[in-house]
C-alpha cells in the first residue's frame, strides 16, 4: 500500500460538510481547506469553502438541464444506478425550498436514531414524490455525500498521479462527541461504501475544533516566551501555542484550566470539557524534526499545553435545525389560519423557508439595545426589530397566484423565539424538562426540551469553573447568541466571565483541526488526551431472575418490559483507546448453546470501576440496540448441563473508535479454552424485517439421532403415493413426528423447526404426487419458517422457498393448496423483502378486485401482513376491503378477516416495515365514518379496537399521525366502548414501543445472556 501524502480531514456534518488537508512531509505544515466544486445552478457549477448535505434527486426533465457529473456517478459522467442521480450540495440545499419532497437532509441525526434501520431506504422521509425504489438510506446518503468528497479530492489532485488519490490518503472523519458506539460504526460502514480506505479513524468534533485553535496558534507567536511558576521550577521554553494560552491565562503555570467547547450545529448541541495545564515534555523524535525544520533548538525541555478531553455531553438532538422547525411551528397558523394545519408538502416548503429566513435576520447583527423590545414604550419606526418579512407556500390548488399562502413575521418576533426559546436565561439548577410531547419533526427524535442553556446547566453540574469558551458550529454565527451563552455561565460562576477563544471559521475549524490531528499523529507529536467518553455496561441478571418462565412454555410473557435489571460496568469511563479492561473477580457466567440476548446501556454521568455492578436508572443510562444471538459452541462439545459457562469480560475501544467485546472462558470444570466476541448489531432499528442477513444459530433442542429420524419420517412420507384409505394431512404429519422426536410440538425450539426445512426443501418437488400432498407439504412449511426471518440462514432459507413462487403450485385450481399457500405467506411475510412482496401479492389481485365475488378471507389476512407492499397497492387494498367491510359491519355480520387486514394496513407502527411504508393518516377516517355509530363492544366487532389501537397511536410524527380532532374522536368511542385507559393511553401520549424479543414470536422468552452467580 502506498504511503500517504495528505492528511485529510472531513466534516460530515449534518447541516454542511468540509475537507481540509496537510501535507504530511512537511515538518512546518499547516492544515488548508479544499474548495469543492458543485452545482449552484442546473447550469453553472462553482467552488466553495464548504458543500451542504443535502442531496436531491431530480426528475427526468429537471436531470436535462444539468450538465457534468453529478454524486455518485461514473468517469464518464453516466450514472451507474438509481440510487446515484442525486445531486449533492448548493443545488440540492437551493432546491430544498422549491422541491422539498425530493431533497434529503439531516442524513447524520438518522445515523444516531436506533429506533429506525440505518440500512432501509426511506429518505427522503414522509413522501410519494420519489419512488420506493428511488429513495436512500441514511447510511447510503452518507455515503453519497462522502463519496462526492472523495471525488472533489481526486479531481484536484489528479495530477500528482496514484500517490495523490483519495484512497491512498490518511483519512479522518468527524463526528459529535456524544455518537454512541453504534452511530459511530455507522459512519464507517458510509465510509466503506464510499470506497475510503480502511485505515479511517473517527476523531470528536469538539476536539477537532481544539486543535484547529491550537494549530492556529501555534503558527501565530505571542509576546513573552516564558513561564514564571512556582517557586523552584525552571523556566521553559513554550511553544507558540503555550505562550497564547498563557497570555490569555496568566496562571496557566500555577493550576489546571477548563475549557468548554460549545458545538452547535445544524443538529446537534454538543459539549465538551477539557482540562488544560502546561506539560514538562522533552522534545520526541518526531517533534524534533519539526523543531529542527522551523530553525529552533529542541535540546531544552519546552513547555507544551496538556490538554485532557474530561467530559462530554449526551447526544442532544438540538441544533438549527429544531429553530427552523419552531419557526416553521410559529408561522404555520398565519400561513395557513387559526386552527388549521398545513398539507405535509406544504409544510416540508415552509421548513425549508424558514431555514432561509433564519439565515437571513441572524447573519445581520442587531445593536445590543436594540435586540429586547421595551413594552412600555411605543416601539421606534426605524428599530431593526420591526423589519417585516413576508413567507408564502404553495396552495393546494393549481393555481400559481390564487394557491399562495402567505404570512409575515417580524425580525424581533424571530429574535425572541431564537433567544427566549433556545437560549433563555436560567440559573445553574435549571435542568431539560421531560415532556413526551417533543418537537419530533421528519421522524426524528428531537430534544423534549429545546432550551440550549438547559442542557449546558445540566452538563456543567457538578464541574469546575470554566475559564474559557471556544465555539463552533454554523448556529452560533451570531454574536448575540455567543454572547447570550457567556453571559449565562458568568452569572452561574458568581459573575467570573470565561475568557473567549476565537474562532475566525466554524464551518471549516473541524474539517482543519481533523487534517491537524492526522498530521500530529503521522508525525507521533503531542495531542490531546482522550479517554473513552462514555462508561459501557451490560445487564446481568441474577441465576434466579434470569430463570424466569420456561422458554418452553407457550404462556412466557414476552410481551411485558421486564423490570430493570442491575448492570455491570464493562469499560469504565476514562479507559484510554486501545486498554484491555477485564472484569475477573466476579462469578459471571455465559449461556450458551441458545438463543439468548445482550442488552449494552452507555452512561456519561458515572464513573464506575470496572466489575462493579449497579442498579438501572433510566437518568443515567442509554439503552445501545441489544444482541440477540446464540454463543455457539466448538464443533462436537455439547454444552454444560446447566447451560452456563463461567467467563471473564473483556472490553476495549480500538484506536479507531470500535467497541469490542469479549466473553474469555474461566470454567476450570469446563475444560474448552474459548473466547466469544460480542458482535452487537449496531445497525438495527424499529424495522425489525428479515432481510439483514443476520439471525441467530440455535441448537436443536432433541438429540442427532431423533433429528435424523424426523427428517427421513419427512421424506418417507411426501414420497409415499396417496392412500385412499388414509388421508395425508399436516395435523398427521405433526403427530407422527412428535412420536419421533419424544418432544411435544409445543417445545419444538427455533433450531429444530428450522433443522427440518432441508428434508422439506428436497420434498418440494414431490407436492406434484397428490393435492393432499401439496397441502400439507404447504401448511408444514409455514410452520417450519415462520417468521421468515430470525434464524441464521433464514435469509437463504427464503430464495430456496422463493422457488415456489417461480414455479407456481402444482395443483393451482384446488381451493385447500390456494388457501395453504396464502397462509404461508402470510405467515413468512417478515422475510420478504419489498419487491417479493409484491410478487406475491400481484397474481391475486385480480381476485382482490372482483367486485361480484368477495376475497377470500385468507386472502385478506395475507395482504394485511405484507407491509413492505408500495402505497398506492396499499391503498387499492384498504379500498376494496373497507368496500366489503362497511355494508357487513351495518348489518352486523361477521367481518374479523377485513378488519384485520385493515388495522395491518393502517398501522401506525409496523412491524417488519419502514417509516416508508406508513399509510397516509387522512385514510383512517374513511374507515372510522361507516364505524362509529356502531357499537364496539358486540362480540361481532371485537377486531375493531385493535384496529384503531394500531391506527390511531400518536407516534408524535407530523405525516403519520392523525389530525388531532380525528384522534380525540376515536379515543372518546374507545373510551365509550370500556376500552381500559392502558390501551387508550398510546393514543393521546406518545409512548416509544418496547419492541418484543423476535423470539416471542415462537411463544419464547429470550434468556438473558449473562447471569451472575
Amino acid at each position: 500500500m502506498a504511503q500517504p501524502l495528505y492528511s485529510i480531514g472531513i466534516d460530515l456534518g449534518t447541516t454542511n460538510c468540509a475537507i481540509a488537508f496537510c501535507a504530511l512531509d512537511d515538518a512546518a505544515a499547516v492544515s488548508s481547506s479544499l474548495p469543492v466544486l458543485q452545482w449552484e445552478t442546473p447550469t453553472s457549477m462553482a467552488e466553495f469553502a464548504g458543500m451542504p448535505s443535502f442531496l436531491w434527486l431530480p426528475t427526468d426533465a429537471e436531470r436535462e438541464q444539468i450538465r457534468g457529473r453529478a454524486a455518485g456517478t461514473t468517469s464518464s459522467g453516466a450514472s451507474s444506478s438509481p440510487a446515484e442521480e442525486w445531486v449533492v450540495g448548493r443545488l440540492a440545499r437551493n432546491q430544498a425550498a422549491l422541491t422539498p419532497e425530493r431533497v434529503v437532509h439531516s442524513s447524520k441525526s438518522w445515523l444516531g436514531h436506533h429506533a429506525v434501520d440505518r440500512a432501509a431506504a426511506f429518505l427522503p422521509w414522509g413522501t410519494d414524490a420519489v419512488a420506493a425504489e428511488k429513495k436512500i438510506s441514511p447510511i447510503r446518503a452518507a455515503a453519497l455525500l462522502l463519496n462526492y468528497i472523495q471525488n472533489a479530492w481526486n479531481q484536484r489532485f489528479a495530477e500528482q498521479g496514484t500517490g495523490a488519490k483519495f484512497a491512498n490518503q490518511d483519512v479522518t472523519i468527524t463526528v459529535p462527541a456524544s455518537f454512541d458506539a453504534a452511530a459511530q460504526r455507522l459512519t464507517l460502514e458510509a465510509a466503506a461504501a464510499a470506497g475510503f480506505p480502511e485505515r479511517v479513524r473517527l476523531l470528536e468534533e469538539p476536539q477537532a475544533a481544539f486543535y484547529r485553535w491550537l494549530e492556529e496558534h501555534e503558527a501565530a507567536p505571542a509576546d513573552g516566551s516564558q513561564v514564571t511558576g512556582q517557586e523552584g521550577v525552571a523556566e521553559m521554553e513554550l511553544s507558540n501555542a503555550a505562550k497564547n494560552l498563557q497570555r490569555l491565562m496568566p496562571d496557566l503555570a500555577d493550576r489546571r484550566h477548563v475549557i468548554l467547547v460549545v458545538d452547535i450545529g445544524g443538529g446537534t448541541s454538543d459539549f465538551s470539557l477539557f482540562d488544560l495545564a502546561l506539560s514538562d515534555e522533552k522534545a520526541s523524535e518526531g517533534r524534533a524534526a519539526s523543531a529542527t525544520a522551523a530553525g529552533k533548538s529542541v535540546n531544552a525541555p519546552r513547555k507544551e499545553p496538556d490538554i485532557r478531553r474530561v467530559a462530554v455531553s449526551d447526544h442532544i438532538l438540538l441544533g438549527g435545525d429544531n429553530i427552523d422547525l419552531a419557526l416553521a411551528h410559529a408561522l404555520e397558523a398565519r400561513v395557513a389560519g387559526k386552527g388549521k394545519s398545513l398539507a405535509p408538502q406544504q409544510w416540508q416548503f415552509l421548513v425549508a423557508r424558514s431555514r432561509d429566513l433564519k439565515e437571513k435576520v441572524l447573519a445581520t447583527e442587531v445593536p445590543v439595545q436594540q435586540q429586547f423590545a421595551a413594552p412600555a414604550e411605543a416601539p421606534s419606526t426605524d428599530d431593526p426589530r420591526n423589519d417585516v418579512f413576508s413567507v408564502s407556500v404553495p396552495g393546494r390548488g393549481s393555481g400559481l397566484l390564487a394557491g399562495t399562502l402567505t404570512g409575515k413575521i417580524t425580525r424581533g418576533e424571530i429574535l425572541d423565539l431564537v433567544l427566549d426559546g433556545f437560549f433563555p436565561i436560567c440559573d445553574a439548577a435549571a435542568r431539560p424538562a421531560k415532556s413526551r410531547i417533543a418537537l419530533k419533526e421528519l421522524g426524528l427524535p428531537y430534544a423534549e426540551d429545546g432550551a440550549v442553556t438547559h442542557h449546558l446547566a445540566a452538563f456543567l453540574e457538578g464541574q469546575p469553573r470554566v475559564d474559557a469558551i471556544l465555539y463552533n458550529g454554523g448556529t452560533l454565527h451570531p454574536a448575540v447568541l455567543r454572547r447570550r451563552i457567556a453571559e449565562q455561565i458568568a452569572s452561574w460562576q458568581g459573575g467570573a466571565a470565561p475568557i473567549v477563544l476565537d474562532n475566525a471559521e466554524p464551518d471549516l475549524a473541524v474539517a482543519r483541526g481533523a487534517a491537524r490531528y492526522g498530521w500530529l499523529v503521522h508525525r507521533q507529536l503531542h495531542r490531546i488526551e482522550s479517554a473513552v467518553a462514555q462508561g459501557l455496561y451490560l445487564e446481568v441478571h441474577t441465576a434466579d431472575a434470569a430463570a424466569g418462565p420456561s422458554s418452553s412454555s407457550p404462556a412466557a410473557a414476552v410481551d411485558q418490559p421486564a423490570a430493570p435489571s442491575r448492570l455491570i460496568c464493562v469499560l469504565p469511563r476514562g479507559t484510554r483507546a486501545g486498554e484491555d479492561v477485564t472484569v475477573s473477580a466476579l462469578n459471571v457466567q455465559l449461556r450458551v448453546g441458545q438463543y439468548v440476548k445482550f442488552q449494552p446501556f452507555t452512561s456519561i454521568r458515572r464513573a464506575d470501576a470496572a466489575g462493579e455492578i449497579v442498579e438501572w436508572n433510566e437518568d443515567a443510562f442509554h439503552a445501545l440496540p441489544p444482541l440477540q444471538t446464540t454463543i455457539a459452541l466448538p464443533p462436537g462439545v455439547r454444552p454444560p448441563g446447566s447451560g452456563l459457562v463461567r467467563v471473564n469480560l473483556r472490553a476495549r475501544v480500538t484506536e479507531t473508535g470500535l467497541l469490542q467485546i469479549f466473553c474469555d472462558a474461566a470454567d476450570a470444570s469446563w475444560p474448552h479454552s474459548k473466547s466469544w466476541q460480542l458482535d452487537f448489531r449496531l445497525r438495527q432499528g424499529g424495522g425489525d424485517g428479515g432481510g439483514d442477513g443476520q439471525g441467530s444459530a440455535v441448537e436443536p433442542n432433541v438429540a442427532e439421532d431423533k433429528l435424523n429420524h424426523a427428517k427421513g419420517l419427512l421424506q418417507k412420507t411426501f414420497a409415499r403415493p396417496v392412500n385412499p384409505r388414509e388421508k395425508l394431512t399436516a395435523t398427521k404429519l405433526f403427530l407422527s413426528l412428535q412420536d419421533v422426536l419424544k418432544l411435544p410440538k409445543q417445545e419444538w425450539n427455533l433450531g429444530l423447526v428450522r433443522a427440518l426445512w432441508p428434508a422439506m426443501h428436497e420434498c418440494m418437488s414431490l407436492r406434484k404426487n397428490s393435492m393432499e400432498h401439496e397441502e400439507t407439504w404447504l401448511g408444514f412449511t409455514s410452520y417450519v419458517l415462520r417468521p421468515g426471518y430470525g434464524a441464521e440462514g433464514d435469509p437463504r432459507r427464503i430464495d430456496e422457498l422463493w422457488a415456489l413462487r417461480e414455479n407456481g403450485l402444482a395443483f393451482p385450481g384446488k381451493d385447500p393448496c390456494r388457501l395453504q399457500l396464502w397462509i404461508l405467506w402470510r405467515r413468512v411475510a417478515g422475510g420478504l423483502d419489498a419487491a417479493r412482496q409484491v410478487a406475491a401479492m400481484e397474481p391475486w389481485m385480480p381476485a382482490i378486485r372482483e367486485s361480484k365475488k368477495a376475497p377470500n378471507a385468507e386472502l385478506v389476512r395475507m395482504a394485511g401482513a405484507l407491509e413492505r407492499l408500495p402505497l398506492d397497492m396499499k391503498r387499492e387494498l384498504l379500498r376494496r376491503f373497507v368496500a366489503e367491510m362497511a355494508p357487513l359491519a351495518a348489518k352486523a355480520a361477521p367481518c374479523d378477516p377485513y378488519l384485520v387486514a385493515i388495522g395491518r394496513l393502517l398501522n401506525r407502527t409496523p412491524l417488519h416495515a419502514g417509516p416508508e411504508s406508513i399509510m397516509p393518516p387522512e385514510l383512517v377516517e374513511d374507515v372510522f365514518e361507516p364505524l362509529k355509530a356502531l357499537d364496539w363492544t358486540e362480540p361481532v366487532f371485537r377486531e375493531v379496537t385493535p384496529l384503531f389501537l394500531r391506527a390511531a397511536r400518536l407516534v408524535n410524527v407530523r405525516g403519520i399521525d392523525l389530525d388531532a380532532s380525528l384522534r380525540t374522536r376515536i379515543v372518546h368511542k374507545l373510551e365509550s366502548s370500556g376500552v381500559s385507559l392502558d390501551k387508550i393511553r398510546p393514543l393521546e401520549d406518545f409512548i416509544p414501543i418496547e419492541k418484543s424479543d423476535r423470539a416471542g414470536i415462537f411463544g419464547e422468552a429470550l434468556p438473558p445472556g449473562l447471569v451472575l452467580a
